[in-house]
């Protein structure tokens, strides 16, 4: 999900797509009409599309184990094959570089599979099962709108396995809209679906009169305590979640509209962004000292630094913006776990964009012995975010939040 970031309570491994989503991405892989069940001992089952481009997991911990804390995420595609599967595991670090592979299966229709491999984490093995997805009708979602200057321009039902939607949005104002916020009705609470990033290193989510294109993937995970939707002997009905609403959105002047929680954790994302991106540019212009002669070697060099760089929020940090801002309430989360997963998430977006940007570069010029393709690339990258520094100084500083502060 290039130009859309997401934050979920409870969520360590967000480096992988939550299926809950709001996407700005014309592949939209076609139904397939199958699903994984995963069946725990002891918690209700949950149930994952396929294709998932990776889904958290939540098997129990086994009594008695000192291993570090783990999370897995399950990621399928379907191939002639067979349904590859593929279960990913992390301690809570949310850099993808720092993840497992904890096991890989072909699987067939109908075929069950223990997952042993958990138990080597210090999880309660768990069950894999290969089902069917009963056909469903999609109606159009009622959408409500908080927000005077998000214009709902349409709505199109997607032919995925789980519902899903393509929304357009207009952007009516005269400002550009850095962020946006959809959230669903679920048992008469409403539960965030997306908040379309602070657009992508700096630049507009929403050009002032431009129209947008969401995808969103209407259904949710499943819980330690529901499962997302039943078995029945048609197969699996998934929970359709299409009741919607647009419930705020902020603009590069710092002014927003509808719901003022939704602005208070755009703000702190980006200030964990500032803190990392204040990091990176410190490395940027070390490097810049072997700009003329800048190969492969500088590149994998600048790679490993980068990794190093720090997610751990700053107890103190947490504590500050407790006492400025005011979350919106979340069954079940402390405020302060969700101010310190906000921070986080901000201190990795920067850092995992740059760890992109070197791979693909590498893997482009792997051959290459052509030095100015490298240090064009560190030129180009370099500026990127001096841009994007510059641009999120600039967000955090006009940003109006004075309803919020705690002073």
């Amino acid at each position: 999900m290039k130009n859309a970031r997401i934050v979920f309570p409870g969520v360590v491994l967000v480096f992988i797509v939550s299926q809950i989503c709001l996407a700005q991405s014309p592949n939209i892989p076609k139904s397939t009409g199958l699903a994984l069940e995963v069946a725990y001992p002891d918690k209700p089952p949950q149930y994952v599309p396929v294709p998932a481009g990776g889904t958290s997991l939540h098997p129990s911990r086994l009594p008695g184990s000192r291993l570090p804390k783990t999370d897995i995420a399950l990621i399928c595609n379907l191939t002639p094959a067979g349904i590859k599967t593929e279960l990913v595991a992390g301690t809570g670090a949310l850099s993808e570089h720092r993840a497992m592979q904890l096991a890989v299966y072909l699987l067939q229709a109908n075929q069950r599979i223990t997952v042993h491999a958990a138990a080597n984490v210090g999880l309660v093995p768990f069950q894999i099962t290969v089902v069917r997805v009963r056909p469903f009708a999609q109606e159009i979602p009622s959408i409500e709108n908080r927000t005077k200057s998000i214009e709902m321009v349409r709505v199109e039902p997607l032919d995925t396995t789980f519902p899903s939607y393509k929304l357009f949005l207009r952007n009516v104002s005269s400002k550009n809209a850095v962020a946006i916020s959809i959230g669903i009705l679920r048992l008469n609470r409403t539960r965030l679906l997306g908040t379309g990033d602070y657009g992508r290193q700096g630049q507009p989510l929403i050009k002032s009169g431009a129209v947008l294109e969401f995808v969103t993937t209407n259904w949710w995970p499943g819980t330690e305590t529901q499962s997302n939707g039943q078995m029945t002997a048609e197969g699996f009905v998934p929970e359709d979640l299409s009741n919607m609403s647009i419930r705020s959105v902020v603009f590069d002047d710092g002014s927003w509209e509808g719901d003022p929680g939704q602005c208070a954790e755009r703000k702190a994302v980006s200030t964990g962004s500032k803190i990392q991106l204040a990091r990176i540019l410190r490395i940027l212009h070390d490097e810049a000292n072997f700009i003329e002669n800048y190969g492969l070697g500088d590149l994998d060099r600048l790679r490993t630094i980068v990794t190093a760089l720090q997610e751990e929020v700053d107890p103190n940090l947490v504590v500050e913006m407790m006492n400025r801002l005011t979350l919106p309430t979340i069954i079940n989360v402390k405020p302060e776990d969700r101010m310190a997963e906000l921070i986080k998430a901000g201190l990795w977006d920067p850092k995992n964009l740059l760890l992109r940007d070197i791979e693909s570069v590498r893997r482009a010029h792997s051959n290459s012995a052509a030095i100015p393709v490298f240090r064009d690339w560190f030129i180009t990258t370099l500026r990127r975010y001096e841009d994007w520094e510059i641009s999120i100084h600039k967000f955090l500083n006009d940003l109006r939040l004075d309803s919020l502060d705690g002073r």
